[in-house]
This record gives C-alpha cells, sequence and structure tokens, in this order.
C-alpha cells in the first residue's frame, strides 16, 4: 500500500467524486473514510458503502468521527494512530478535510 488518505465528511455531495475517484485512480492506498452518521439507515452513507463495494480490491473503511466533539476527536486520533504504529494501517499520506455544515438560517456557526 502506498500509505493512508483520510476524508472527512466523507459520504458528503463534494466529497462522494473525490472518493470515487481515488478509488479508481490510487487503488494502492488505503483510504479512511469518516462519516458523522455510519449507520445503515444514514441514505449519505448507504451511498459511499454502495460506491466502495463497487471496488472489492481496494482497502477502504467507513468510520464514525463527528468533528464537532473535541474528544471524540482524540479519541479517533489515538486510535488511528495505534493502528499506524502497529502496523495496521500504512503511513497518512494525505488528509482531506471536506466536513462541514451549511446553515443559512441563522448564519456562520463554528465547532
Amino acid at each position: 500500500m502506498a500509505g493512508t488518505v483520510l476524508i472527512t465528511g466523507a459520504n458528503g455531495s463534494l466529497a462522494l467524486p473525490a472518493v470515487k475517484y481515488l478509488l479508481e485512480a490510487y487503488p494502492s492506498f488505503n483510504l479512511v473514510l469518516t462519516v458523522r452518521d455510519d449507520s445503515e439507515q444514514d441514505a449519505n452513507t448507504a451511498k459511499i458503502r454502495l460506491l466502495v463495494a463497487q471496488h472489492p480490491g481496494v482497502q477502504a473503511s467507513i468510520r464514525k468521527l463527528d468533528l464537532s466533539s473535541l474528544e471524540n476527536v482524540r479519541v479517533f486520533s489515538k486510535a488511528l494512530l495505534l493502528e499506524i504504529e502497529g502496523k495496521e494501517l500504512p503511513l497518512t499520506r494525505t488528509i482531506i478535510c471536506n466536513a462541514m455544515t451549511w446553515n443559512l438560517a441563522d448564519g456562520p456557526q463554528y465547532s
């Protein structure tokens, strides 16, 4: 494997084409696709699962990550580091920060 690519907000409308491109153009990379809701009921996560399933030879995992919780980010980061140190995942080569929310009613909100 050439390395790990971490994508936040991987089930969002902007990320889906990026994930598809990475799956097709860089199949040697390990993709860590983070989503806020990793349940089977989430329609957006279902789309990313279908996309990943179309590329059975590629190493990709869908993981829950709620960026609005710094504690959640710390726990996720520590777990990811342990996987890299334990050689379960190759070194991180790229982080694509795609997660966002868009609230047209109340103006900007930050987490």
